[in-house]
């Protein structure tokens, strides 16, 4: 198989990426309550990503938006489960519990608003400018890469290190 080029689809082994959650705490399952939730949504779309060399389906696979929003249903389900079954109806027990939650995670909504803001320059990148010439995509795409897989491993620390204590 040959290299396709970035955002064209199909397999370009510079753009594989790494292990990402290596050395998260709350891996092991022992970790906080807090931590499991917010990593759940981050380790599925590590699976996605195994093997996966396109940035444009990386990008897709790894929407910081998505995941933030996954995060957020993962938090009103445990504060649901916290307050013994005084769902999400806005109760004040429970609003409390979920705000007290989201508090937790909060160094992760920042990791997310970085990936965000990579993930914007990267798709930025791939989608090129009508004036954009191969070779100046040629080096936007991978910079733009570079920097977005140097905020992703923050999102995986940051869901790892939340805690509600």
């Amino acid at each position: 198989m040959t290299a396709a080029a970035p955002g064209g689809g199909g397999a370009d082994p510079r753009y594989a990426i790494p292990e990402l959650a290596r050395g998260v705490r709350a891996l092991g399952g022992a970790g906080d309550p807090l931590a499991q939730a917010c990593l759940a949504p981050l380790l599925a779309a590590r699976r996605a990503l195994v093997g996966e060399t396109d940035p444009a389906r990386q990008l897709a696979l790894c929407d910081p938006d998505r995941l933030a929003d996954a995060v957020r249903t993962g938090i009103a389900a445990l504060a649901t489960a916290r307050v013994r079954g005084d769902g999400p109806d806005g109760s004040p027990a429970w609003r409390a519990e979920e705000a007290r939650l989201e508090e937790g995670a909060e160094p992760l909504f920042r990791a997310l608003d970085r990936l965000r803001i990579a993930s914007r320059a990267l798709a930025v990148a791939l989608a090129g400018t009508p004036e954009g010439t191969p070779e100046r995509m040629a080096a936007a795409v991978p910079a733009a890469w570079a920097r977005w897989l140097e905020a992703l491993p923050g999102a995986f620390r940051a869901a790892g290190e939340a805690s509600a204590a």
